[in-house]
């Protein structure tokens, strides 16, 4: 028993070494690449998942605190990565003067999707379509979850359409991005794809085993 609470102790340092690496400011040693921040991330992800499914393996009266314990961490953790990328990342422009904020906005649906699919070459396109898609994305999953209202489409698309537009505004108003409604469209668009695959019977049931939903 102790030597398995010593390996669940391990895994709890090792994520939080992922995620200390991960975020870590550049001026101060830590990474330039956002792909390798991710990578990081991820692997502090597996730690925490891992240690939480130890956890519970050796006390499983605790199942439902670790789980919405390490739900909520790793929530804590996407929010931090993904501020980070969207107001600090230099690699994507931001902070660095140039994104021009509002006085480059795009307001007309579809105009700048149609530059990436028309006038980019296929992979370059690729990368930033599917980058705001996936961006949102994980709030799919955290938002049902951590929150039982907006386990219905009507509130989940409401809260994630004013927090994109929130950043849209953000960035355009502080010039630390690009003020732009296709991407609210891509990120909306990706949350949505997230929420609805959660909500097909055989992944609420893989949820409901794991213990990330009990209303089934």
């Amino acid at each position: 028993m102790r030597r398995k609470n010593w390996a669940c102790a391990g895994l709890y340092a090792g994520a939080a070494a992922f995620f200390f690496l991960a975020f870590l400011p550049r001026g101060a040693g830590g990474m330039g690449n956002s792909l390798v921040k991710l990578l990081f991330c991820l692997l502090g992800t597996a730690a925490v998942g891992a240690a939480g499914w130890l956890r519970v393996r050796l006390y499983p009266g605790l199942k439902r605190r670790v789980v919405r314990g390490s739900l909520w961490a790793l929530f804590a953790v996407y929010l931090a990565f993904l501020g980070g990328l969207l107001f600090l990342d230099q690699s994507y422009g931001r902070g660095t003067g140039w994104l021009l904020g509002f006085r480059v906005a795009n307001w007309r649906p579809f105009e700048t999707i149609g530059f990436y699919l028309g006038r980019l070459p296929a992979g370059v396109a690729v990368v930033n379509l599917a980058g705001n898609l996936a961006a949102f994305a994980p709030m799919g999953l955290f938002l049902p979850l951590l929150f039982r209202k907006l386990d219905r489409w009507g509130w989940f698309l409401l809260a994630v359409g004013l927090s994109v537009a929130l950043v849209e505004l953000t960035q355009g108003a502080t010039g630390l991005g690009a003020c732009d409604v296709d991407d609210l469209i891509l990120n909306l668009a990706g949350a949505a794809a997230i929420f609805g695959l959660c909500r097909l019977p055989p992944v609420k049931r893989g949820l409901a085993r794991l213990g990330l939903r009990e209303d089934l």
